[in-house]
């Protein structure tokens, strides 16, 4: 449950606002999106937050993205992952598959991640893809056949809370 900042402090545990409560930003993806393979890992969507010291990220990604081959017989292995000023955040990768026999396959995935001491100062905390050669990755998100998404959310609090 998030914690709800009222005028005494949070409704979890009572402390003040500056105690206690996170504090979050987020972005979802609006326009359609192509990445044609071979291609290294790119933004998606990206986030700007600023960071004191001691604080926690918390980070949750949602996604349902494409990845289609010319011809049914050849398999293709997509990547998305977060990252944090271009890094790749560790055990932060997502699979995206389209198996023999398909033309495009449409994977849904999450990723969640808990970050602990990252330096104080503007941090950018971006949702990537990459597609192998002789792929393509797509998000439909407007428009006809639109059914794909990419949302991110980072919320940051003291570490003590």
């Amino acid at each position: 449950m998030r914690n709800s900042q009222t005028t005494s402090g949070c409704k979890n545990c009572g402390k003040t606002a500056q105690q206690c409560c996170e504090t979050c930003v987020s972005e979802e993806l609006e326009t359609n999106m192509t990445l044609v393979g071979p291609a290294d890992f790119t933004n998606v969507i990206s986030v700007p937050i600023e960071t004191t010291a001691g604080d926690v990220l918390k980070i949750d990604s949602s996604f349902s993205v494409r990845i289609s081959t010319p011809t049914p017989g050849v398999s293709a292995l997509g990547t998305m992952r977060l990252a944090i000023d271009g890094v790749a955040v560790p055990f932060s990768n997502a699979g995206i598959y389209k198996p023999i026999g398909d033309t495009v396959n449409v994977e849904v995935g999450s990723i969640l991640r808990r970050i602990e001491g990252l330096a104080p100062g503007l941090h950018l905390v971006s949702l990537q893809w990459s597609a192998p050669a002789g792929a393509t990755m797509a998000f439909v998100v407007t428009g006809p056949g639109a059914t794909d998404h990419a949302s991110l959310v980072v919320c940051k609090s003291p570490a003590a809370a």
